[in-house]
């Protein structure tokens, strides 16, 4: 983990499989006091990927037929 900088790392683990971003976060005098953390289940985001790819290309599809 870099020193106050975002980090992102994929952590499987006994609930799942979890994309996760880490934000350290400081003090006014530059200690370390919290960590930010979320966990994103790798397959949600796999579906949200597959939902939008679809729509774009069904979109990229319809532009085309419509040019012609």
């Amino acid at each position: 983990m870099s020193l106050g900088k975002l980090s992102f790392f994929e952590e499987i683990s006994e609930w799942g499989d979890d994309y996760t971003g880490l934000l350290p976060l400081f003090d006014s005098r530059g200690n370390r006091v919290a960590a930010l953390c979320v966990d994103v289940d790798v397959a949600e985001i796999h579906r949200t990927l597959r939902k939008n790819i679809a729509g774009n290309i069904t979109l990229i599809g319809i532009k085309r037929i419509r040019k012609r």
